[in-house]
């Protein structure tokens, strides 16, 4: 539609042409040179839409050569002749009546196709409004006071949706906390967000006791088996235990788990396996980590240190580590607003940031 409303608005160029000769050209010569500009338009339209360039080349070129192309052939079928034994005024009329019908024609078509994408995109808007709050509803923030810790966490996508994940798993006194990333970006990472969030939580709700690290292989098998090519997803995961200050902590091809002590001093969990995904029969391991009061352990994703300032420098992992020592200082809810207004400050946010700050209160034993 679009393209028919281009043409007919500017084939009236070419009944212009027909009028503007010393002797007004008839009818049929007008509609051969009304055809003749609709189609160059045409060519316009579609070589910057489709960003073919070369194409400008041969549509400039052409109109000094439409008596040879167009003109003299159609004299030779005897279109050109139709309506030249009309009188002088009669053809100008004819010609006034076809550009107005075309003028007509063409903005008809242009404010139906206008009007039809208008719709589209209202539609297109509605959907993606409803799979924001879907998405919201996925990923709410996180805020945890128990087994004698206190954890909080938040999730802030770069665009409508994100393909993060923050989630936690409460059961019989086992507190799991997960952070993932999902590969790429918008729609379809979010989807395959949605689907390990299901598959993390219908796996942890079978057996009481399940390792994290059989947690990990059957899910990098499922993300293998479901998921595109080249798709995968990085995952950070902590396990509580009621009444215990030893964590048990599991990586899968995530950055590095900080540690931040009463004491100021910071430590890293390095990970040493694949994404999942990658390879359906990899196998995942975990440590285990005792926390003091006062002790902080940091989950992100990639989003928080691949940020850049105005100089095009990166804040990388050692940039994010100074700001996780600083804001760890305080209870996790104001750490976590301090590490994510201190990196939107270093620069702004081209990926989904996601944080969780987990820490042992001072006063040790079980929090308020």
């Amino acid at each position: 539609m679009l393209y028919a409303g281009v043409f007919f608005t500017f084939a009236p160029v070419g009944i212009l042409i027909a009028m503007c000769q010393p002797s007004p050209w008839g009818w049929g010569a007008g509609l051969v040179s009304a055809a003749f500009s609709g189609v160059i338009a045409l060519g316009w339209v579609y070589a910057i839409s489709m960003r073919r360039w070369w194409l400008l080349v041969p549509l400039l070129v052409l109109p000094p050569f439409a008596a040879d192309l167009v003109y003299r052939p159609a004299q030779w079928l005897g279109v050109f002749a139709l309506g030249d034994d009309l009188s002088t005024t009669a053809r100008m009329i004819i010609h006034a009546v076809l550009a107005t019908a075309m003028v007509s024609i063409g903005f008809t078509l242009t404010i139906r196709f206008v009007q039809r994408q208008e719709a589209s995109q209202s539609r297109l808007r509605t959907e993606i409004d409803l799979a924001q709050r879907i998405h919201d509803n996925l990923i709410p923030a996180l805020r945890i006071v128990d087994h004698g810790f206190e954890a909080a966490g938040r999730c802030e996508a770069s665009a409508e949706m994100g393909g993060d994940l923050l989630d936690a798993v409460r059961r019989d006194g086992r507190t799991d906390l997960f952070v993932a990333d999902v590969s790429g970006h918008g729609v379809g990472a979010a989807v395959v967000m949605a689907m390990v969030k299901s598959a993390l939580r219908m796996r942890l709700s079978g057996e009481d006791d399940l390792p994290l690290t059989e947690v990990l292989t059957d899910l990098s098998r499922v993300v293998a088996e479901v998921c595109t090519e080249g798709m995968f997803v990085t995952l950070a995961c902590v396990r509580l235990v009621r009444d215990s200050r030893e964590v048990e902590v599991a990586l899968a091809g995530h950055p590095p788990v900080f540690i931040r002590r009463a004491s100021g001093a910071m430590e890293r969990i390095d990970n040493d396996a694949l994404p999942l995904g990658i390879r359906a029969e990899e196998t995942f391991g975990s440590v285990r980590v005792a926390l003091d009061p006062g002790d902080s352990l940091v989950l992100y994703t990639d989003g928080l240190f691949e940020v850049f300032n105005d100089a095009n420098a990166q804040l990388g992992i050692d940039g994010l580590e100074a700001i996780v020592r600083d804001a760890c200082a305080h209870a996790p809810v104001d750490a976590l607003d301090e590490m994510l207004t201190r990196v939107r400050a270093f620069g702004p946010k081209r990926d989904d940031q996601t944080a969780l700050v987990l820490r042992l209160p001072r006063e040790g034993g079980r929090a308020p």
